[in-house]
């Protein structure tokens, strides 16, 4: 991936930094990276296939860490293959191949540990788990974008679009594209190595003079060797960087280096075109057009060989839906859309005993046989789902009204500017901190039978019989409704004095046993209402005994 031994020596623009620097910016991520090597924990599972999501979470963590540092992500994947990098996937699918036969039989000897080496090098990341890892991105809201091709190029394209001020990946190809933020070597703390492209001229050790110009360091990464051409053999970026400053034109450098004895293949020199041409041009979506663009306009108007290289042309509906994760990038079908589960029946479970129930084999036999599933997959609106998807590129908050609190279900105003608005006066007292405007002797009685309610539900349509308090409630247990304390009762004697109370138990034997006391009829419902109080809805109430 990328070019080799080309990050070494970009160190005089390399410096240490801590993700949280790029508080409340937007940083596009290399997603197709980072499934990848979630991919690498449960390399077992994806290889033995196994149902799993562990991949698709850990990114999911990765993109709330980098919430709560206050950076905002734009997560961008991989999409159709690119004609140019024909040769390198090839290469990558027999090596995964191999790796993946060779697991296979370390598995069957039980050699397990040496398997799973094996099955790391073997992970390969399929659409489909893109596809519900886009899913969670949309459920959280998180924009992303599958590109049409490759994923660098997107990345480049969106920050240079203004889309994100920087990207985050492990690749050395996107300085080769001309990105002027490289994030690299993200660890779980936050910590990284940020790569300024736009100070590519301080690097002495590239030996491409004082002023390096974009095309050169295309040339030097062609010639060593990247994704889209194999390169010269024994050729590196150093070697390549001196015979490209010296010679500077694709053919006299290609020329010299035969002289000197590195020897290329005899279409070298179309295929370094057409790897240049790649980095130049190649489409990518714009999510402001809604269509696939160039990654750098052409001056001129592109021949049907350079237009093969750098991707076929797709219809504007049809990027469309690969950008938002509604259709396959390669095979252009659309992808089933996620039915959500019906909560389970239990009632079932409590149902009454009958002759069906408890036992299978009494069922009859058209109950007992089970029909096939056949899952119909419904037809998918591509236009409200790719609009939708679309959305999230620039996210809004979603408003929400204030939790209920009493001042709702009383009608308090909450505040003094609510209280004008609705020209209710505005008082911070409670209705519990709130006293009475009358003494407990001037508590009137209403006995209520509650019947049908009114159309406002508030209060009974039965009418009202009020009458004056003689007694006190409760007199028997010594309760005086005038005094907050309990009233104790002590017998007196003759003289008035207080007489200490003996108990004398008595026992009396009786063949039957003793009826229980009656107990006193409750009478109904009484509410105790505050004449005159400021708060209406304050009611108070109580039982009497008859």
């Amino acid at each position: 991936m990328g070019v080799s031994g080309l990050l070494p020596l970009l160190k005089p623009i390399q410096a240490a930094a801590h993700i949280s620097e790029f508080k409340g910016q937007r940083l596009a991520v290399d997603g197709f990276a980072w499934l990848h090597k979630a991919a690498f924990g449960s390399a077992e599972d994806l290889a033995l296939n196994r149902p799993t999501d562990r991949p698709q979470q850990w990114v999911m963590r990765k993109v709330e860490f980098l919430k709560r540092c206050g950076v905002d992500v734009l997560i961008v994947f991989d999409g159709g293959a690119l004609p140019s990098k024909r040769g390198t996937d090839e290469k990558r699918h027999a090596l995964r191949d191999q790796a993946h036969k060779e697991a296979l039989a370390l598995m069957s000897r039980g050699r397990r540990s040496e398997a799973v080496n094996l099955f790391q090098k073997a992970t390969r990341i399929t659409q489909e788990m893109v596809h519900q890892l886009t899913e969670l991105l949309k459920s959280q809201r998180i924009p992303f974008v599958v590109a049409p091709y490759e994923a660098d190029a997107q990345l480049v394209y969106l920050e240079k679009a203004g889309y994100a001020t920087g990207i985050i990946s492990e690749d050395s190809d996107l300085v080769v594209y001309g990105a002027q933020m490289l994030v690299t070597k993200l660890d779980p703390s936050g910590g990284c190595v940020t790569v300024d492209g736009s100070r590519i001229s301080s690097c002495s050790d590239l030996e491409l003079g004082s002023e390096v110009p974009l095309e050169y360091l295309r040339y030097m990464a062609i010639l060593s060797g990247c994704d889209y051409c194999d390169g010269v053999p024994n050729v590196g970026p150093k070697r390549a960087a001196r015979y490209i400053r010296r010679w500077q034109t694709p053919e006299a450098i290609i020329k010299a280096l035969r002289m000197d004895g590195y020897n290329s293949s005899p279409d070298f020199l179309e295929r370094f075109h057409a790897a240049n041409f790649t980095f130049l041009y190649q489409r990518v979506y714009c999510p402001e057009a809604r269509r696939l663009v160039h990654l750098n306009e052409p001056e001129d108007e592109l021949d049907e060989k350079v237009d093969f290289h750098i991707g076929a042309e797709i219809p504007q509906g049809l990027a469309r839906a690969i950008a938002t994760g509604l259709v396959h990038p390669r095979t252009h079908k659309t992808f089933p859309a996620n039915k959500t589960a019906k909560p389970t029946d239990l009632r079932g479970f409590f149902a009454p005993k009958n002759e069906y129930t408890g036992d299978v084999k009494r069922l009859p036999e058209q109950l007992r046989r089970k029909k096939p599933v056949v899952l119909v997959a419904k037809p998918v609106d591509l236009a409200v789902r790719t609009a939708s998807a679309e959305n999230m590129l620039s996210p809004t908050r979603t408003k929400t009204s204030p939790a209920l609190t009493s001042s709702h279900f009383f009608s308090i105003p909450s505040s003094p500017d609510q209280a004008e608005k609705e020209n209710k006066p505005f008082n911070f007292n409670t209705m519990l901190s709130s006293e009475p405007d009358r003494s407990d002797d001037d508590i009137e009685e209403s006995s209520i039978v509650f019947g049908t309610p009114n159309k406002d539900t508030t209060l009974p349509q039965t009418p009202v019989t009020c009458a004056k308090r003689k007694s006190t409630l409760f007199e028997e247990f010594g309760y005086n409704a005038s005094t907050p304390k309990r009233r104790v009762v002590t017998p007196t004697g003759s003289s008035g004095v207080a007489k200490k109370p003996t108990i004398t138990p008595t026992i009396t034997p009786s063949s039957t046993p003793q009826a229980r006391p009656k107990k006193s009829a409750i009478s109904p419902l009484t509410v105790q209402r505050v004449p005159g109080s400021s708060q209406s809805n304050l009611m108070r109430f109580a039982y009497k005994a008859n």
